[in-house]
Order: C-alpha cells, then structure tokens, then sequence
C-alpha cells in the first residue's frame, strides 16, 4: 500500500517521499532492504533493536536511523544514488539493541522496519519509537505500509522526523 505525502523536507523536493522498505532478513543474521527514497546521498546508522515482547508474542522490530549526507551522524553507511530505491544490508553486528529489547530474532516469520529520516539522531526520538512498537506493528498488519511525516509526539525542529513503517518476511 502506498502513501502519497507532501514532501518531506526541502532537500527532498519530492512529491512522494514513502520510504517503502521491500527486503527479507536470513536465519546467518543478514538483513536485506531494498528502501524506495528521493535521489540524493544519505547516511544511514545507527541500526537499532527494537524488538519486544507483548502478551507472550515477540516482535521483531528494527530502526534504521537516515540522514542526508551533509550532517555528520559519526559511523555510518554512506550511500549515493541517483535511483530511487537503496539496496542496504545489514549484518548482525551492525545493530546495537536498545536497552529493553529482548532481541532480534532471525528465525522468526517477520519483522517490523522503521525507517527514521531526521537530521539529527536523539535517543529520546528513539525511546519514544520504542515505547509505540507492538502499535506500529498493528498497524503496518491492518492497513499495509504506511509513513508520518513530522512525528507529532516528538517536538518539532528544523529537521524533518519522517518515519517509514514496513514488514519484512525471514527469507525461505
């Protein structure tokens, strides 16, 4: 399912800016993501664990932290494209997990991916995503792939705070 928004920043100037995420995960702990965004050159990390456990039912779940380029996040994966669509791989080591996490599992059936585009990475942003996992997760089952732009519990700065919400399925 698609979401025509406004665009997302001035930098993007694209007048759809869904962050749909295509991809698999594998059971030797690679994460394969094929993200649709504007052309430009972004960096993407941290990535995040964000998996929990509600009513006895794990979710797998994941932040992929993205930026444009000219913003300086420290270790991150440089991408320049003039295609819309990134092919990113993530490896097991790559993802740092967040404090309550009960870890990602790579022999589960799915896993939530949430794309986070702001120019700045805050942890409490994440804490805040974290807290709205097993509700992000019912709502990408009902309703399919979806984005918010400018994340209204978080408050507003000059950076967009855009989130793109995927499943993604265990390669067979």
């Amino acid at each position: 399912m698609e979401n025509k928004s406004e665009p997302c920043c001035l930098e993007c100037q694209a007048e759809d800016c869904t962050y749909t995420v295509k991809g698999t995960f594998e059971t030797d702990g690679k994460i394969n993501l094929n993200i649709l965004l504007p052309a430009g050159n972004y960096r993407f990390g941290p990535f995040i664990d964000m998996t929990t456990t509600v009513a006895g039912n794990k979710i797998n779940a994941l932040f992929v932290h993205m930026q444009l380029e000219h913003n300086d996040p420290g270790n991150a994966v440089f991408y320049t494209t003039g295609d819309p669509t990134i092919s990113l791989q993530i490896k097991r080591d790559d993802i740092v997990a967040y404090p309550s996490s009960t870890g990602f599992d790579f022999n589960e059936y799915n896993a939530l991916i949430i794309i986070y585009h702001s120019n700045l990475y805050d942890k409490d942003d994440v804490s805040i995503l974290f807290k709205s996992v097993a509700e992000t997760y019912r709502k990408v089952c009902e309703r399919g792939a979806y984005n918010e732009p400018n994340m209204k519990s978080i408050a507003p700065t000059k950076s967009p705070k855009k989130r793109g919400m995927s499943i993604i399925l265990k390669a067979k």
